[in-house]
């Protein structure tokens, strides 16, 4: 019976201690809106829930739970007591999870950083569709310019960080993955694989990397699965198609218009003889040689006479009483047949390309294990005809931890990519699609006809029977055709890309760490060109040019890092050991003869033109050691050395130190101001210092190089360049102060001030041509780079249905010669340093223009005007003096630094100016203009309204003056049928529109107008721009409607890029290059409309 009463108790006591309630409540943010997914748990027991959407939970506890503690990411944990209903509000925590810089050794808080970095994370690049990441960086970081040199699919843009630091030597930054340097294409990396971008600006964030870091660092960190993470799936789609809709200039497109103002330039070279001179008869005379001469030897092909009359009938000379010809075509003549809708250049050359890209994502993990998996596929078609783009990426990326004390990753990556890019010439080659779409003109169709007027298929290709010029004799690229190119023509590249990257960390005691990485990259390109066997230049033979270059790089690394805090003390030290080793092999092949039109083999040709090949690499080996201390999270102090010693240069200077000191103040977390602390927050100032280095590209400069050539069936040696062995490393000096802050939750602001000493600057100094040789590689010069920089983050709505974010950044950089680069060396050993190299001199920015001012039009004669120098002590301009010299200055800046040396003071007050007619005798001078723009940068903002998305990036410039060396091609003065006019020449200078500021066209027969076409100020052109870079609208579904379908995420999204540029003149885009100069031969960016779904289970 006691044992039974006993039982009875126990089983009492164990009901009351299972005893539950259920209670419930609301947790909210400062702003009384719903905390989705705050950690609601019981104190001292693993029991919990989380919140739901609307910020509800529901929870069972037991009777005697008196504590809930609350928490969720960026928010005070807070512990409530248990009530049946509870409202809980969680405020941000004042010590926030900061945002991490990753520096490529490592990782540290932002607050706990002095230097200049800005990440651009995912969600940034993933609202554009870039095939690679450095042209999503348009207008994202303050600094960086992006030069989009071309729209060819699969080419990268170039990067250039607080602008040039060299003049001859490397100017590019150094790009690491995932902790290791990266030497390979940029573009083998699908976007959708980076998880953040970081952009490391000042010495105290580059110096780390010594030799390599001089012109900033890219530090690309690929995505990874995380701890404890159930297994996902993400599935991202997207189609759509790739355009122009960047304008193209305004060129001559009406046959009619075309052929009428080659009449008034042969009226005009007529007209020369008398000098203009006002007389009706000779008019006449002009007028009668111009028609007759129209379509003639002189005047257009007459093969390319497109109507049912002769040239001389085609012109009405306006010929009105008060003496002015106003010509006109004659519209009652009809075309010939077959010609009346001739087919445009354009419509040939440019299409409508499509866009396709796909990628599918595996990660997650487990305590010890996480994973990341993708499959990415593209193909990217060019609006250029041929023009493409095909990749295929693999990556798997794996962190495991098989012991607490021990954690390894290794990340592996593989990239197949297929790229045609035909007839892309640069400047010079006519067989390019882009020059001939403006420079062509219109009186020339793109197909051959018969007697008929009819096109016709040629047997041998199966394609229309394309005009290369030969057969009607074409002026304008004689016996050349890119449409026709386009399809005969190809130009191929194939390439492999592996990227494999691991290491292991152990630790060794609290705080101390060791860590051994190693990376290897494979790059292997095989480049294939054939030139048609059916028409243009190599008509009936066909040549095919095959090259294959491959490279492996090794990178090893063992660091030894120490960290530990002891009360409000931070200590965090390291050193590394860094050693890489690269190598290149490269076999090139040429022959002709072709057996089949289409095959890529090199044993499709019968004749060896010519075979080469060579195998070249370099090594490097690196010591380095950094030091961080941090008082109370106030006071912060960090010291970096590196030693790199680099085989590019002889025994003896292949040792380069590069180190940086650097301090930061907290001020926002001293006691005095915590008054402000609801408002000012994350107050950072920071200054640092620091000595990096640039390397010489050449692998050899340090010696003289040879090539060996065939001498009567001999060996010889043929000369090919003089080295240095005292040749050594480009030294920049860089000081940088920035500032850093929050105004409450609304704004954050980073402001920077940079200043760059670069010296020992590689030049070629010129010798005695009696050496053999016209140079050698010095060290020698110093230039200067400063400027400011700005970041404005504003956070101006954060609701639990709107959230609105604009970012605004700039810059603003001058650049200054401060000593030029010696020409000789007396005999005393004194030098003599040069004062002039092209437009650099003492003073001024390799940026600043010099050159010749245009003075407008010479209204009686129409001819263009220059402003000619001459020094007033030796008489009138051109004035003949002894040694066959005349009275002129042709270089004025020049001309000072002579008289100067020479003892005289102020020279300028002997000179006097004159506009002049022939600019072989104007002044080159500097203009008080320059390349470099006042400010640019970027704008854009991300809109969240119930769901539904809005982002756009823009990139902006302001200022700065580049040549248009396209608008300059369109306005020159030569004989007619040679070349096209933009639609500016209608304001030409004839007799009846004298006050004009474009010069007359003359057919090119005038004694100084073939100057009208080439560099002066009057193509100096305003780089100022406003680029719309991207917009993306989307929807995200309702995560309570995705967990009916069990989905974690549904995206549906419309993008688009590179749809609109606004600049100072139609077609000009100063974002194409660096100086803003326009590129007759460029390939202008694509414009791309995507629409995509994005997955996630």
């Amino acid at each position: 019976m006691k044992k039974i009463f006993t039982l009875l108790a126990v089983c009492f006591f164990s009901l009351g201690m299972l005893a539950e309630k259920q209670i419930s409540g609301l947790v909210l943010d400062s702003n009384n809106e719903p905390v989705i997914g705050a950690s609601v748990m019981v104190k001292g027991t693993s029991q919990g829930t989380i919140s739901d959407y609307d910020g509800e939970f529901i929870l069972s506890v037991a009777d005697d739970a008196t504590t809930l503690v609350v928490s969720f990411v960026g928010m005070r944990t807070q512990e409530v007591a248990i009530k049946e209903r509870m409202i809980i509000t969680l405020h941000e925590a004042t010590e926030m999870i900061q945002e991490v810089v990753v520096t490529g050794y490592g990782n540290v808080s932002k607050g706990s950083f002095a230097g200049s970095a800005q990440a651009v994370d995912a969600e940034v690049i993933e609202k554009k569709s870039p095939t690679e990441i450095s042209k999503a960086l348009a207008g994202e970081v303050a600094g960086v310019q992006v030069i989009n040199t071309s729209g060819q699919p699969g080419t990268n843009a170039t990067l250039v960080i607080r602008g040039v630091g060299s003049l001859n030597g490397n100017a590019t930054p150094l790009y690491v993955v995932d902790g290791v340097t990266y030497d390979g294409d940029i573009s083998a990396i699908d976007p959708g694989d980076i998880a953040s971008t970081t952009v490391l600006k000042d010495a105290a964030a580059t110096a780390l990397y010594g030799s390599r870091g001089a012109n900033g660092v890219v530090v690309i960190t690929t995505k990874k699965g995380n701890s404890n993470e159930e297994g996902k799936i993400e599935v991202d789609v997207k189609y759509g198609a790739n355009m122009r809709l960047l304008p193209l200039y305004d060129v001559i497109t009406s046959p009619e218009e075309y052929v009428t103002m080659s009449w008034m330039s042969l009226y005009n070279s007529f007209r020369l003889s008398s000098n203009f001179l006002d007389d009706q008869k000779l008019k006449m005379e002009a007028s009668k040689n111009a028609s007759k001469a129209l379509y003639s030897s002189v005047g257009l092909p007459i093969g390319y006479n497109l109507w049912d009359a002769k040239g001389e009938y085609l012109i009405n000379d306006g010929l009105a009483t008060n003496g002015y010809i106003s010509p006109s075509f004659d519209t009652n003549i009809p075309r010939r047949k077959g010609y009346e809708n001739l087919e445009s250049w354009r419509d040939e050359i440019f299409r409508i390309g499509q866009k396709a890209n796909a990628t599918v994502k595996f990660h997650g993990g487990t305590e010890k294990v996480d994973y990341y998996t993708s499959i990415g596929y593209l193909k990217d078609e060019g609006y250029y005809q041929s023009s493409d783009y095909s990749r295929i990426t693999l990556r798997s990326n794996l962190n495991f931890t098989p012991k607490k004390w021990l954690k390894g990753n290794l990340n592996i990556a593989y990239s197949y990519s297929d790229m045609n890019s035909p007839n892309q010439e640069g400047d010079g080659a006519m067989n390019n699609g882009f020059y001939y779409v403006n420079a062509i003109p219109a009186i020339y169709p793109v197909f051959l006809r018969n007697e008929n007027g009819e096109t016709y298929i040629d047997p041998r290709t199966g394609l229309l029977t394309y005009d290369y010029g030969d057969v009607l004799g074409r002026p304008f690229g004689f016996g050349i055709n890119p449409a026709g190119a386009l399809h005969l023509d190809k130009q191929k590249q194939v390439q492999h890309t592996v990227n494999a990257q691991g290491g292991l960390e152990v630790k060794l005691y609290k705080g101390l760490k060791l860590s051994v990485d190693a990376g290897l990259h494979y790059f292997n390109n095989l480049y294939s060109d054939l030139t048609n066997k059916y028409y243009g230049d190599a008509a009936t033979i066909g040549r095919l040019l095959q090259q294959s270059m491959n490279s492996l790089s090794f990178t090893a690394k063992e660091m030894l890092s120490y960290t530990t805090t002891v009360s409000d003390h931070m200590i965090d030290a390291a050193i590394v050991h860094e050693n890489l080793y690269y190598r290149q092999n490269y076999i090139y092949g040429y022959k002709a003869y072709l057996a089949d039109g289409e095959s890529l083999n090199l044993s499709n040709a019968i004749q060896m033109n010519s075979i080469e090949g060579n195998s070249e690499g370099f090594a490097m080996d690196s010591y380095l050691a950094r030091f961080t201390y941090s008082y109370d999270e106030r006071y912060l102090i960090s010291a970096n050395y590196r030693a790199d010693g680099s085989s590019r240069y002889a025994p003896g200077h292949r040792w380069g130190h590069f180190g940086s000191v650097s301090a930061a103040w907290s001020f926002t977390n001293e006691q005095f101001m915590e008054p402000l602390g609801e408002w000012l927050k994350n107050g950072k100032l920071r200054l640092s210092w620091g000595v990096l280095g640039n390397q010489v590209e050449s692998l050899y400069s340090y010696t003289d190089l040879y090539s060996i050539v065939n001498v009567n069936g001999e060996i010889g040696y043929l000369w090919g360049s003089k080295g240095n062995k005292d040749i050594t490393w480009e030294r920049t000096n860089t000081t940088d102060l920035g500032l850093e802050f929050s105004i409450g939750k609304y704004l954050d602001v980073e402001l920077d001030y940079f200043y760059k000493l670069t010296d020992n600057m590689l030049f070629g100094r010129a010798v005695a041509p009696s050496l053999g040789y016209g140079s050698k590689p010095v060290n020698d010069a110093k230039m200067t780079n400063q400027g400011v920089e700005f970041t404005f983050d504003v956070h101006a709505l954060d609701t639990r249905n709107v959230k609105l974010n604009i970012r605004f950044n700039g810059a603003h950089y001058k650049n200054k010669v401060i000593e030029m680069p010696i020409d000789y060396e007396n005999a005393d050993g004194t030098v003599v340093r040069q004062k002039m190299s092209g437009a650099m001199s003492v003073g001024h920015s390799m940026y600043d223009h010099y050159t010749i001012v245009y003075g407008g039009v010479d209204e009686t004669t129409g001819e263009a005007l220059y402003q000619g120098y001459y020094d007033t002590r030796k008489g009138t301009f051109m004035e003949e003096l002894p040694n066959n010299e005349f009275n002129y200055i042709p270089s004025l800046h020049q001309w000072v630094l002579q008289q100067e040396e020479e003892g005289v003071e102020n020279p300028m007050q002997y000179v006097a100016d004159t506009m002049i007619v022939d600019m072989g005798n104007a002044a080159m001078q500097y203009v008080g203009k320059s390349y470099l723009p006042d400010l640019s940068g970027g704008i854009g903002f991300d809109l969240d309204v119930y769901g539904v998305t809005l982002s756009v990036a823009c990139s902006y410039q302001i200022g700065g003056y580049g040549y248009d060396y396209t608008y300059m091609t369109l306005m020159a003065n030569g004989p007619v049928g040679g070349h096209n006019w933009h639609v500016d020449m209608r304001n030409a200078w004839t007799e009846a529109n004298t006050h004009t500021n474009i010069p007359r066209l003359s057919n090119g027969n005038g004694m100084y107008d073939s100057y009208t076409g080439q560099a002066s100020t009057r193509f100096l052109t305003s780089n100022s721009y406003f680029s719309l870079n991207s917009i993306q609208v989307g929807y995200n579904f309702p995560k309570k409607m995705l967990e009916k379908i069990k989905l974690d995420r549904l995206h549906l999204y419309v993008s688009a890029d590179n749809l609109a540029i606004a600049t100072a003149r139609k077609g000009y885009n100063p974002m194409t290059s660096f100086t803003g100069s326009s590129d007759t031969h460029g390939y202008s960016p694509l414009s791309t409309i995507m629409g995509g779904i994005k997955v996630s289970f």
